[in-house]
């Protein structure tokens, strides 16, 4: 059902774990699972230098949180990351045709991240 990068990122987390003194944090659940993800960044004047993620929950949460920390690092620029949208996060699975419920275990790392920026940078 998942391909092999998603089993991958599901099995052997990229970035995960917590920063000691992160600039942002942000956090989310899914009351409905149980699903929950916090994603950590330490920046500075708009680069980012750190990333992690911390979570629990199901194969699809777990490997979208580690697929978008993955691309955080990639892009390294708050402002740009603060424009990833939820069909890239989708994309990011490469499944298609996923039920409301399953997009929502995807991209609820991406909803910790933006509540991360948001709150703190007001950056939408």
């Amino acid at each position: 059902m998942y391909g092999e990068e998603v089993l991958d990122h599901w099995r052997n987390p990229r970035n995960f774990g917590s920063i000691e003194s992160p600039s942002l944090v942000g956090r989310d659940e899914n009351s409905s699972c149980g699903d929950k993800v916090e994603f950590f960044l330490r920046e500075e004047k708009g680069k980012i230098l750190e990333v992690k993620w911390w979570g629990e929950g199901c194969a699809l949460c777990m490997a979208g949180a580690s697929l978008l920390s993955e691309r955080v690092r990639e892009i390294g620029n708050l402002e740009r990351v603060g424009r990833i949208g939820k069909d890239e996060v989708l994309g990011m699975v490469g499944i298609a045709d996923l039920s409301p419920a399953r997009e929502g275990c995807v991209t609820l790392g991406w909803e910790a991240l933006r509540a991360a920026i948001i709150k703190t940078n007001g950056l939408n």
